[in-house]
């Protein structure tokens, strides 16, 4: 096989495929939203779902500075001491300014999904969000009957 027909192989075959493994690549570290999202009120599967990168889908019930550690998001469907999302304090500044406030009052109400890796905490699901780009807002706060 000549020099000429070497390179041309490489650039037509070899190339090409290097290019789609680095965008296979680059879509599979950054779930979609349109993956298959589990509820915060499935328990069993987010268990089950230990140490996978999963979107979950809730209405935020409370977000709780409870500490000057950690800052916990709970969700209305999942059963008390359930599926939560949780801030660490050295991303809570970053964390904060998303969710307008130190509170977070803003995402109270709202539905959202939650992307990132389930972890289990004493035997609960959990995923530790390190940036505001884990949490996406799916609708309009919802207000309460009144």
């Amino acid at each position: 096989m000549s020099f000429k027909s070497r390179v041309l192989f490489l650039l037509g075959v070899v190339c090409p495929a290097v290019i789609v493994a680095i965008a296979r690549a680059d879509t599979n570290s950054n779930p979609p939203t349109t993956q298959q999202a589990l509820t915060a009120d499935q328990g069993s599967a987010l268990i089950a779902a230990n140490g996978k990168n999963v979107v979950v889908e809730g209405t935020v019930e409370e977000i709780e500075d409870a500490s000057d550690n950690v800052m916990r998001i709970s969700f209305k469907e999942a059963p008390e001491n359930g599926f939560l999302g949780v801030v660490f304090s050295q991303k809570t500044p970053k964390v904060h300014d998303y969710f307008e406030g130190p509170d977070g009052s803003a995402l109270v109400g709202r539905r959202i999904y939650l992307h990132g890796k389930i972890s289990l905490y004493r035997g609960k699901p959990e995923i530790v969000i390190t940036d505001q780009k884990q949490v996406e807002v799916t609708d309009a706060a919802t207000t309460a009957p009144g």
